[in-house]
């Protein structure tokens, strides 16, 4: 088990927040397991618990929000006070956050149902529920 005296690197070029509070064991500023592919466990800096690492933050992020609610709260706070990337994908009111479901209709465009745009998209819902449902 890891202890305060244990050094600890985060993930190498991480951009996430959350490899403040996570790191791998390391020996004089290097990881004790070279190869990126073996490290399987992560270390909370907080408390020292042991998580299981496949990759990805989605166990950080839960032990963090179950164990650590403070900081957790921080994090996210300034995860979200952060500017979007220029490659992300989202809404520009939600720095990193994937919209919600209702978002993207907030900005529908009404058709005329006398547009041809209308007319092709209506024939096209009713041509697939008519090759989708069986034979009445």
């Amino acid at each position: 088990m890891a202890t305060s005296k244990t050094e600890l690197l985060p993930l190498e070029g991480a951009i996430s927040g959350i490899w403040r509070f996570f790191g791998f064991p390391a020996k004089d500023g290097q990881f004790v397991e070279k190869d990126k592919k073996k490290r399987n466990e992560v270390t909370c800096k907080l408390c020292f618990q042991v998580l299981k690492y496949a990759s990805n933050t989605t166990n950080m992020r839960f032990h963090l929000q179950t164990h650590h609610h403070r900081e957790y709260a921080a994090m996210e706070s300034q995860e979200r006070a952060r500017p979007a990337s220029s490659g992300s994908s989202t809404s520009a009111g939600s720095s990193h956050m994937q919209p919600t479901l209702v978002e993207p209709f907030k900005a529908q465009t009404l058709l005329s149902h006398t547009s041809h745009r209308w007319k092709g998209i209506t024939d096209s819902v009713c041509y697939f529920l008519h090759d989708a449902l069986p034979n009445m």
